[in-house]
């Protein structure tokens, strides 16, 4: 039988054996190697879902502006008509415009009955209305509603006439004002 010599020193046994503090620095580093490589491949794997919900919130935001666009046109001209509406308030509060006038000749001419055809306007603030009424009351009391507007100085009868072949009384009135009508 032969016998097994051992020509190990005792330093190289105790160096080969089981040595446990030596054992779990090992284990510590390849624990720590193991959480190095984890938490890198856990954060690129993160990135890569980020650049994913990135990419897909970009083209949800195109479509949604390409949706929004008639909106954003709608909201800026309903914005230059309320600018425009303002504007046009102030300006009426503070000049009447130069049609007042006529639109209130007009609005009288529709509350007392006769028919408004004709208006013109002279150099020196007269206004001259023609139209027919069925009767001369109507004219009458349009005459005197025309009196009473803001700015009327005198309504004056310039004539009335009663067309044969016709049923209507065909009428001229002047009336001057204060201020509007084509100024010299």
């Amino acid at each position: 039988m032969k016998k097994d010599i051992n020509l190990r020193t005792r330093e190289f046994e105790i160096a080969r054996g089981f040595y446990l503090p030596r054992f779990l620095s090992i284990l510590a580093v390849v624990l720590l190697l193991a959480l190095l490589v984890g938490g890198t491949l856990f954060v690129y794997l993160y990135q890569v879902k980020l650049n994913a919900n990135h990419d897909a919130l970009l083209s949800e935001k195109g479509e949604l502006k390409i949706a929004v666009a008639p909106l954003d046109e709608l909201e800026a001209q309903i914005g230059a008509l309320v600018r425009i509406e303002n504007l046009l308030k102030a300006l009426q509060s503070d000049y009447p415009p130069w049609s007042a006038s006529y639109r209130q000749i007009f609005s009288i001419a529709e509350a007392t009955g006769p028919q408004v055809k004709a208006l013109s306007a002279g150099s020196s603030g007269v206004i001259t209305v023609d139209g027919d009424s069925p009767t001369m009351k109507q004219v009458a009391l349009f005459t005197q509603a025309l009196e009473g507007i803001p700015g009327g100085k005198t309504a004056l009868h310039r004539s009335i006439t009663y067309p044969s072949g016709s049923d209507l009384f065909h009428y001229e009135i002047e009336l001057s004002l204060l201020d509007g009508g084509e100024q010299p």
